[in-house]
């Protein structure tokens, strides 16, 4: 566990809540503002910063050493969003609480891409849901780009055979579907 200053997150790109929005633009890339603005205007943002206002992040964030000084956030991402709109507004912190870190779980700069990738997914249980789009998004990334067999990919998420076959099935979509969720997981 590590105290991560906040001015050093960078939001994930490749978050999986945002799948859907990657292959609906036809954009490989989100900014960290497009980013931001989304999650800011998922309607749960209130009252998650609220709560933060008040009393600061209770569970900590999980990101990866970028290596450069900057950790990207794997799972806490609007955590992170609410805690740099507090900062922005100048906002001043009650007694106890810091809104200028945060604590947080550090995979190293080497850590296997994979394994960074069954974590994001690990770390979503009891979380807010990525939506069906992008679940079944990235079972379909984890079984064809990093080659992780069916068996496996339900085991890792704790889903069912038939929830991990169904995120691989987007391959028997009609093939303008097949063509815009390749081009969003290359």
């Amino acid at each position: 566990m590590k105290s991560i200053p906040v001015s050093a997150l960078r939001l994930d790109p490749d978050n999986p809540r945002f799948f859907d929005l990657k292959a609906l633009q036809g954009r490989k890339e989100l900014t960290q503002e497009e980013l931001k603005n989304e999650i800011l205007d998922d309607d749960e943002i209130i009252t998650l910063g609220k709560a933060i206002r008040k009393a600061g992040v209770a569970e900590p964030i999980w990101v990866k050493d970028s290596g450069d000084g900057s950790y990207l956030v794997l799972e806490g991402n609007r955590r992170t969003v609410i805690l740099q709109q507090l900062l922005e507004e100048k906002q001043k912190p009650p007694p106890g609480v810091k809104y200028n870190v945060v604590a947080a779980n550090v995979y190293p700069t080497n850590a296997p891409e994979t394994e960074v990738t069954l974590q994001k997914a690990r770390l979503q249980t009891g979380k807010k849901k990525w939506g069906a789009f992008n679940e079944a998004a990235y079972i379909y990334e984890l079984r064809f780009t990093h080659k992780l067999e069916e068996e496996d990919i339900a085991v890792e998420l704790q889903k069912s055979m038939h929830r991990a076959v169904f995120g691989i099935g987007l391959t028997n979509l009609p093939r303008t579907c097949r063509h815009t969720t390749a081009l969003f997981l290359q």
